[in-house]
Formats: structure tokens, sequence, C-alpha cells
């Protein structure tokens, strides 16, 4: 939001899997959007001043341009209509995820916790944020640690649970339901059986060990 007599003009365009992808594959650099600003689709421009504040969802592509000079407010927060689009982002964005070192990683993932868990709490909302996560899996697989997959598997675990998934897991085919109880158990059981495989080692004599008597 512009303060004062700050006038901007923002060009937007949605995050529709096209845009992404035209994004993703145009190199980083101030002319990036102008290179495919023809192919891109659905795009608006809106004049935002400080009586005219604008909201962008998550994963919106936009330009801005300054029309009068001075400050400009922003804030970054979720909410639960954004999470679709927010791992959509993740999956048809793979040269936006390559950005990140590992601290970045960290961060992104931390921000899908957030995500999936503020959405997951508003069922009108949590179908679509599934159905992405479903398609999106492999990329969360490859970046996500393991303790960072098992707390998404036990979010998922708990809408499988709810009387209301009985009645709307019937839009989803086949394939993905099965995909998504895959997805559970496996980072679920997997967290189960490195327990057990510690817990073995830990009590394994090693082989040439030799019990002597005890002596009381």
């Amino acid at each position: 939001m512009p303060v004062g007599d700050t006038i901007k003009l923002f060009a937007c365009w949605p995050p529709l899997e096209h845009n992404l992808k035209l994004l993703d594959e145009e190199p980083p650099g101030p002319e990036r959007l102008s290179h495919i600003l023809n192919r891109l689709e659905g795009g608006r421009c809106v004049i935002v001043t400080s009586k005219t504040p604008l909201y962008l969802s998550s994963g919106c592509i936009h330009a801005v341009v300054t029309l009068r000079g001075g400050f400009m407010y922003a804030g970054n927060f979720m909410t639960a209509n954004n999470g679709e689009a927010f791992v959509r982002s993740l999956r048809l964005s793979p040269a936006f995820v390559r950005q990140y070192d590992g601290p970045g990683l960290r961060g992104l993932m931390a921000n899908l916790l957030d995500q999936v868990d503020i959405t997951l709490k508003r069922l009108s909302c949590w179908r679509p944020m599934i159905a992405e996560l479903i398609k999106s899996w492999p990329t969360i697989d490859r970046v996500g640690q393991r303790n960072e997959k098992k707390v998404l598997a036990r979010q998922l675990s708990e809408v499988v649970k709810d009387s209301w998934w009985q009645k709307t897991c019937a839009e989803f085919c086949d394939i993905d339901t099965t995909r998504l109880a895959e997805i559970i158990n496996e980072q679920l059981n997997q967290s189960a059986r490195g327990c057990q495989k510690l817990h073995a080692r830990r009590f394994q004599m090693p082989r040439n060990c030799v019990s002597s008597p005890v002596i009381t």
C-alpha cells in the first residue's frame, strides 16, 4: 500500500501453469518479464494509491511502475485460500526452488508447513490443497527433510480421519486416493522403521564380543 501521495502502477498475471512455466524458463534479470510479456495470459493493470491498496495472492506474477515517488508499505501473510497456489508454484517453478541453498530450503519448507496447517483447518479449502500436494509431492520429497515430511504426513493423516473426508473423498480419482495413502504411510512407517533399527542396534551385541560371567 502506498503512503501519502505515492502512486504505483501494478501489472499482474495470475499464477496459471502456462504463466509460471514461461517465467521459470526465462533467465533472471531486469528485462525478464519484457521478454515474455506478449505470451502471458490473464494480465491486468491496476493503479494503486493510499486510498486503493492492493492485495496480491500467492504466486501472482507482477511488475511495478512508479508514477509518483514515495514510500510503499508491504506485508506478507498467509490465508487458507492461497495454499493451492503456493504449492503449485513449487511444482511448476523448479528454477525458483533451485535458487535456494540449504537454509533457504528450510525456510521454504517451514512456510509450506505453515500454509498447509492454515489451509487444512478450513474444510472448504483443503481439497484443492491436497490435490496439489499429491501432484507436487516429488518436489517436496526431494527438497524436504525427513522430519518435515513426517509432520506433513501427520497433518494429512488427520484429515483422512475426519468425517468430512469420508463425504468428499469420492471427488478424488482412485489413483490420487491411493497415492495420498502411500505418501502418508511411507513417511510415518519410515519413521517407525528407523526407530526399530536404532533400537535393535542399541541392544545388539557385537559378533566378536564374548559375554563374561558376572561376579557378585
